[in-house]
């Protein structure tokens, strides 16, 4: 009741507002401070219960007047603002002038945080495009541009994700080095931030400035090695990716690969879906023949390029096939061969005479039988799910060759045991050879292990030939 009385336009008795008869109480309480002033710091001090304060509801309503006497009888200090921001509000109001009048009477309160304890005011002036609220706080806090919020964002980060131009061109006029002015979740730029979303207007505006520190935020990568490029192409954003390729395209580097060492072209097929109709996969499409004309460095214009976007499907699939086959080819070649080896070894068990064996009880030999069998079944294992692949699905290509490589891993280390087991069982008899022999092929074994580990990792070192 207070919150709407405080601002209530109808007359009390006596027909005076409530504002005047704050005024009428002259008594001063126990210290010595008049009630009258004590009324105007309750509309800052006491939130309702959507925490609001009288002072938030004048600047909500536009109440100038109101705004203006509860800032010249409350207490002067620099105590932030209890429940929500009036400087939030005013911001959200778009209200300039209200803006001003709170800088002006608290201008500490340019560090308060929105309802959700996330954006600061700029960050929220940024993320709305209010260019005159951004303007006013950079008069005051010029610093608060390298401020960020809950999340590692930047103000320059907000507005590149809003797509708002004028606020970015505006902010980076405060950013020296925009190339520094990273997220701090996956280190990416303001465009990697406007790639992702697609905002072409930003896009745009940075690949047709001249200035060098701009330029070089077009290929910079993110903690998982993905260029703006990537990204766009990742979102599916056909736009923006041919403003990516097409605008000032000497400075794209279409060749550059992320940590899983895929290009923008592999992400686009890794998502697309060969005779499967819907508009994600039309975006898919135009996405990549927005791409692959430039990938292979031939002079097509934009005509020509919009035009091939309705090339037959019956083309587009065969070529699509084509590429999925060789991607599945050489891990094909890989497990048929180590199931042909683990056979022959099978039927040639370690001191076989007479078509009876003697090293029944031997313990090398146990070993042998259990890691030629592992060796075996992960390949033939492998070699199915292979099969999954001439289904000509891309996502079913990429996860088929995610579940084949750990398997065919598995069948080469297995093998090389199977080997050192099959090898020490035969010449046991001969220590000093087989402890030899031992050892090479342990410090050999673990070489391979160490090979197939580090194919694994995700590293810029490590390249992937069997998936790319």
């Amino acid at each position: 009741m207070f919150h709407e009385a405080m601002l209530c336009h109808k007359r009390n008795i006596d027909g005076d507002t409530i504002f005047k008869v704050c005024e009428q109480y002259e008594i001063e309480d126990s210290y010595e401070m008049s009630l009258s002033n004590n009324c105007y710091n309750f509309a800052v001090d006491i939130c309702n219960n959507e925490k609001k304060t009288v002072l938030y509801l004048a600047v909500e309503n536009g109440n100038k007047d109101a705004v203006n006497v509860i800032f010249d009888k409350s207490r002067k200090n620099d105590d932030m603002p209890l429940g929500l921001s009036p400087l939030i509000a005013a911001i959200i109001m778009h209200n300039q002038e209200m803006l001003r009048i709170i800088i002006q009477n608290r201008d500490i309160w340019i560090y308060t945080m929105d309802k959700h304890g996330m954006l600061p005011p700029l960050h929220y002036a940024a993320s709305i495009g209010y260019l005159q609220g951004v303007e006013l706080l950079l008069d005051l806090c010029k610093s608060c541009t390298i401020q960020t919020d809950k999340y590692g964002y930047f103000p320059i980060h907000l507005a590149s994700y809003g797509g708002h131009v004028e606020v970015v061109n505006k902010l980076l006029q405060y950013c020296p080095d925009p190339t520094e002015m990273l997220d701090t979740s996956h280190k990416r730029n303001i465009l990697h931030i406007a790639a992702s979303h697609g905002k072409y207007g930003v896009i745009c505006y940075i690949l047709q400035s001249e200035i060098p520190e701009h330029q070089k935020l077009i290929n910079q990568k993110d903690n998982n090695g993905d260029t703006p490029l990537h990204l766009a192409a990742r979102s599916c954003h056909p736009t923006t990716v041919y403003n990516l390729v097409n605008q000032n395209n000497e400075k794209v580097n279409l060749d550059l690969v992320n940590n899983n060492n895929e290009t923008a072209l592999d992400i686009v097929d890794s998502f697309y879906e060969v005779g499967k109709s819907s508009f994600r996969q039309a975006s898919l499409r135009k996405v990549r023949l927005h791409i692959e004309p430039n990938t292979s460095k031939t002079d097509q214009g934009k005509d020509e390029s919009l035009c091939q976007v309705e090339e037959p499907r019956q083309t587009e699939k065969e070529k699509a096939l084509e590429r999925y086959k060789d991607k599945l080819e050489n891990p094909t070649i890989v497990s048929t061969l180590i199931v042909t080896v683990s056979v022959a070894a099978c039927l040639a068990v370690p001191g076989e005479a007479d078509g009876e064996t003697h090293n029944l009880k031997h313990a090398m030999f146990h070993f042998f039988i259990i890691f030629i069998t592992i060796s075996l079944f992960s390949s033939i294992s492998a070699t199915i799910i292979l099969f999954w692949g001439t289904l000509g699905l891309a996502e079913l290509v990429t996860s088929t060759l995610k579940i084949v490589m750990p398997l065919l891993g598995i069948a080469l280390i297995s093998l090389s045991l199977a080997f050192m087991a099959g090898i020490y069982t035969v010449i046991s008899h001969l220590s000093w050879l087989a402890n030899s022999f031992l050892v090479m092929t342990a410090i050999f074994v673990m070489i391979v292990v160490f090979l197939i580990i580090l194919l694994f990792l995700p590293s810029s070192l490590t390249l992937k030939p069997f998936i790319k």
